[in-house]
């Protein structure tokens, strides 16, 4: 059952990292504590079309690689969580991006993995909320195990 994730919404990261004039992103769209599995940072964009061609994203709302940018957010929370609560350093921390309304293709020169990545298609094809948290169940084990690789 799915019923016992707790879920964060919009965690601001900022007063974690010591460094809120330097930190680009500011905070984590959703934090889903996976029981068993881990924690899973979200961040999910949700314009109809989103593009890469390599150098720049469009559209010009997003001015950085959305994976860098959580990637790096969820690697401040993580450090904060460890240094406030030790035992954190034994729960494995994955982050996932959600296009809900937008097919995107990953090129071979962005660092994710396609685990990593649930778009519009993926999205559409799920039938229910059920489907969807076992979904993103599917996608953390998955970054879990390609990060112990």
């Amino acid at each position: 059952s799915n019923n016992n994730w707790v879920v964060f919404h919009s965690i601001d990261i900022a007063p974690f990292s010591g460094q809120q004039y330097r930190i680009r992103r500011r905070e984590i769209d959703f934090v889903a504590v996976i029981p068993e599995i881990g924690i899973l940072c979200i961040e999910v964009k949700s314009h109809r079309n989103i593009t890469f061609d390599g150098f720049c994203w469009r559209p010009d709302s997003i001015k950085t690689s959305p994976f860098s940018q959580s990637s790096g957010a969820s690697a401040t929370f993580f450090k904060a969580l460890k240094n406030h609560w030790p035992e954190a350093k034994k729960i494995p921390v994955v982050s996932c991006f959600v296009f809900p309304n937008a097919n995107f293709e990953l090129m071979q020169n962005i660092q994710v993995h396609n685990c990593e990545l649930m778009d519009a298609r993926t999205y559409r094809s799920l039938n229910d909320a059920d489907a969807f948290t076992q979904k993103l169940k599917e996608m953390a084990t998955a970054s879990i195990t390609n990060a112990s690789n």
